[in-house]
């Protein structure tokens, strides 16, 4: 028979068991490979050096300027002014954020909108005193019932409480627009063209436009256009990735 010493060594032994699975179970891990990281920490050193921040780019679109410019403000935005004063933007729309991004949008992987919210909260923190309100790009009422959520609004809220600045959804989508993954920058313009109207008055307000990614900036550049007919005293985007 065996004694209690036998009993208390395989008791003590099992706890050591439970207490391993538990601590492997509960450690995080990298949301990019799924190695084991420090608590607080989204990706591991490898995948953090590996995400592609965005360098210099137009001081007003945050584009990448052509080599050898000599200008800070990219042609298009000198010969086309936007309606909106400057873009943040936390990273370049490259590997591995463009796979993160698309599961936030498509898959509705809230975990990674809200590891790509704090990025952008880390990139924009030091424009909160330049701002009055935070307004995200709004999903026409069509696609939002079939997605069931807005990206940008979702990496919205986390910012905007960080920062203690109201949240307008003043901003609405009137008509839908098809995707324009393979259009043109003229066709891109076009297609969101009188797309968005205010539904509140924007009058003296300092206003940051939140959306996660920006291609060629039609849609970002439509609604600051709407914000300004509203009365924004200025308009500036927040974006995850450029």
């Amino acid at each position: 028979m065996k004694g209690p010493d036998w009993l208390k060594n395989n008791t003590m032994l099992f706890a050591r068991q439970v207490a391993l699975a538990r601590d492997w179970w509960l450690t995080p891990s990298c949301t990019l490979c799924g190695e084991r990281v420090s608590q607080g920490q989204a990706f591991c050193d490898g995948c953090e050096r590996s995400l592609p921040l965005l360098d210099a780019g137009c001081a007003v679109c945050a584009t990448r300027l052509a080599p050898g410019s000599h200008s800070l403000i990219c042609g298009e935005c000198q010969q086309r002014p936007p309606r909106y004063a400057g873009a943040h933007a936390a990273f370049r729309y490259a590997a591995p954020v463009d796979r993160l991004v698309q599961g936030a949008k498509y898959n509705a992987r809230f975990d990674w909108l809200k590891i790509l919210a704090a990025r952008l909260l880390e990139r924009v923190r030091a424009r909160a005193g330049e701002v009055d309100a935070i307004v995200p790009v709004p999903l026409h009422r069509s696609r939002l019932r079939s997605r069931g959520y807005n990206q940008a609004l979702e990496l919205a809220r986390p910012i905007a409480r960080s920062l203690h600045l109201p949240l307008y959804l003043g901003i609405e989508r009137v008509r839908p627009t098809p995707p324009q993954t393979a259009m043109t920058l003229a066709d891109r313009r076009r297609n969101v063209r009188n797309a968005f109207a205010a539904s509140r008055e924007f009058t003296g307000l300092r206003v940051a436009i939140v959306d996660d990614v920006m291609t060629s900036g039609a849609t970002v550049n439509a609604v600051a256009n709407c914000l300004r007919k509203a009365g924004a005293a200025s308009v500036e985007a927040w974006i995850v990735a450029r």
